[in-house]
């Protein structure tokens, strides 16, 4: 989210640049201990690359949620590159975009996977897609059987 205009931390400010944030994703069944990975913006520019904590767990289809507030990592409105890191240096993910509108995410078309879309609404710490609709019940009709016998 590099443009908010919501308050997406909860802080009780809008619209300011602690909003912005970057969320993984653990595909797996098991949790992932992503300690000592790395994020970053445009490799040798931007932003300095920020250190997962020691301890930090995605757990399974799990959502990791980090402010710019806890990453320092500032997210260009008119274009940048956030990349996930091994901690050996190694890209994992690159996520790039040209531009940004005002509380436009950038996600994944399928969660952990897929094309990057901007059509689905913001979901900090929460699935992509939106819940598909419930389907409206429709009556059907179920004959009752008769204990009295009919002629025909």
């Amino acid at each position: 989210m590099p443009d908010p205009v919501t308050d997406w931390n909860g802080n009780g400010q809008t619209g300011d640049a602690d909003d912005e944030y970057i969320e993984l994703y653990n595909t797996g069944l098991v949790s992932v201990d992503v300690s000592g990975w790395f994020l970053d913006d445009i490799a040798n520019g931007g932003s300095s690359p920020y250190a997962l904590p020691a301890g930090t767990l995605i757990s399974p289809n799990g959502f990791l949620l980090m402010f710019s507030a806890q990453t320092h990592i500032a997210l260009n409105n008119s274009g940048d590159t956030v990349r996930l890191m091994r901690p050996d240096g190694t890209e994992i993910e690159t996520a790039s975009y040209a531009s940004s509108h005002a509380d436009q995410a950038y996600s994944k078309t399928i969660e952990g996977g897929g094309d990057w879309t901007t059509t689905y609404p913001p979901s900090p710490g929460g699935p992509n897609q939106p819940p598909p609709p419930s389907p409206t019940p429709t009556e059907t009709f179920t004959p009752t059987p008769s204990n009295t016998p009919t002629e025909t």
